[in-house]
């Protein structure tokens, strides 16, 4: 049986005889005081959520999400404050789909797109990101963390122009944040832009002196300015604010070292290690300034520490091999020389080396090729043509030979790599920017033989976060890939009404 619904103009169904909207009908004033009250509990269990969020309570915070939810399905506070407790526990897929729905129901909620944007950034995509970034702006243009987090995720696929406008964007709205002062400089470092990065980092200094990282990545700006006495300094400061700050520990180190000073600079090398004992880079350049030292017993005892905790590490098998080759221990050399070959093809200073210790051996041939695919590698590097130009010579070829020492005479009016040259640090930055750090010479068996180390190119990576995270620090020059991340200010921001 169906039962009609009564209408406005039908007798109540009281008996009274009066229509129903004169009678029991409730008031348009009756239903919005009822609407209030259901927004009141909705706010007040909303606030009660968010308090529990922000003090880690995020289970309870979970189930007061809830309660609201059973009231309003589509709630988007509600939605976005649930998706956020999913991305701290580590559901990104999850957060991922609410704020999807979020961004649908409430097409203008600007910080439901931002921190949609931070974790597609978590998931590894930044161009999906950028996208929400945008949205966010659009809606509110002096969002506290869009611009900031879109030039994160601009860094990160290495468009360094538009990650720089944004961090400068950012520095309008919000010019005492430490980690975008420190973001920014690291994006004009990666373009080469020393004395502006410089400015920078000082600046994040100005706001927070305490942040070990940033003078840490301060000093490898200066030290890629050839500053070395203000590179150290900040390296030291550094490592005053954390005592256990491995990398800061190695770079001072590697300053020292090219200032000259092999004792102090090997006794560094060996608090980096007592810091972190698993710290492979530390050993290697350790082994290096010893082997300067001719400690060269001593060397090949680190190097071989290194190659016991990280056997697949192709510099420091050719570190060991020089060492080997100028002990007189010629076969073993070239044995460990190939196997840095074996793991690394493209590593021009092994194929440098072998193109050296073949040319004692009088295996010309296979010399030259080795000394050719270097070359090919670093067509820019003085030390790989005088060794390329060494075996032709030895194999009758002059022309070739006289050819390639006029290269090296090119070379040597650039700065790109005069021979005998102090080490050019390589700060890690995105490709192509990658540099050289030129070693000494040293000799053996009775002939020159050119050191070049080689620094990879280290890519740039940055996540966006909800929660601010600590600032990052650059992995010291001699590492195989990049790791300044950028910092992310993500916190959560709630959703303001309009004025």
């Amino acid at each position: 049986m169906t039962t009609k619904k009564t209408a406005r103009n039908d007798p109540c169904p009281c008996g009274s005889g009066k229509k129903y909207k004169q009678c029991c009908q409730p008031s348009d004033d009756a239903q919005s005081a009822t609407r209030s009250k259901v927004n009141d509990e909705i706010a007040g269990l909303m606030q009660t959520a968010t308090g529990h969020q922000e003090a880690g309570r995020l289970v309870e915070a979970d189930a007061t999400c809830k309660q609201i939810l059973e009231r309003a399905p589509d709630h988007p506070d509600a939605l976005h404050l649930q998706a956020m407790i999913a991305y701290q526990v580590g559901m990104h897929d999850v957060a991922t789909l609410l704020l999807q729905h979020v961004v649908e129901i409430a097409p203008d909620y600007a910080d439901a797109h931002h921190n949609l944007g931070v974790v597609l950034m978590a998931q590894g995509q930044p161009a999906e990101a950028v996208t929400h970034y945008t949205n966010a702006i659009a809606l509110q243009p002096s969002h506290p963390s869009a611009h900031f987090n879109l030039g994160n995720a601009f860094k990160e696929q290495g468009k360094l122009a538009e990650a720089i406008a944004s961090y400068q964007k950012a520095a309008v709205h919000t010019p005492d944040r430490a980690p975008l002062h420190n973001n920014l400089a690291d994006a004009l470092q990666s373009q080469g832009r020393l004395s502006e990065a410089i400015v920078h980092y000082r600046k994040a200094l100005a706001i927070d002196p305490n942040l070990a990282e940033v003078h840490y990545n301060l000093g490898d700006a200066l030290r890629e300015l050839e500053a070395l006495d203000d590179a150290a300094a900040s390296y030291r400061q550094a490592i005053r604010i954390r005592p256990d700050y491995a990398e800061a520990y190695n770079n001072l180190a590697n300053v020292l070292e090219q200032q000259g000073d092999l004792d102090q600079a090997a006794g560094v090398f060996r608090q980096a290690i007592a810091v972190r004992p698993d710290f492979v880079e530390a050993y290697d350049n350790l082994g290096i300034a010893l082997h300067k030292q001719d400690k060269l017993d001593e060397a090949i005892a680190r190097f071989r520490q290194a190659i016991l905790l990280k056997p697949g590490f192709a510099k420091v098998h050719n570190s060991l091999g020089e060492a080997l080759y100028a002990l007189g221990h010629v076969h073993e050399a070239i044995a460990s020389c190939r196997q840095a070959h074996a793991l690394d093809p493209d590593f021009a200073d092994a194929c440098n080396s072998l193109c050296n210790m073949l040319r004692e051996l009088g295996q010309l041939d296979e010399a030259v090729a080795f000394g050719e695919r270097a070359l090919s590698l670093k067509p820019n590097d003085a030390q790989i043509c005088t060794n390329l130009g060494n075996s032709l010579q030895a194999q009758g070829r002059l022309d070739d030979a006289i050819a390639c020492y006029r290269q090296v005479l090119s070379i040597r009016n650039t700065t790109q790599g005069r021979l005998a040259a102090p080490p050019q640090y390589a700060r890690p930055r995105a490709p192509p920017a990658d540099r050289l750090r030129l070693g000494g010479f040293f000799q053996s068996c009775g002939r020159v033989f050119y050191r070049t180390r080689t620094r990879r190119p280290r890519h740039v990576t940055g996540r966006g976060v909800l929660l601010l995270q600590p600032y990052p620090p650059r992995r010291p020059y001699h590492a195989n890939q990049r790791a300044c991340r950028p910092l992310a200010d993500v916190r959560p921001h709630e959703r303001r009404p309009a004025r």
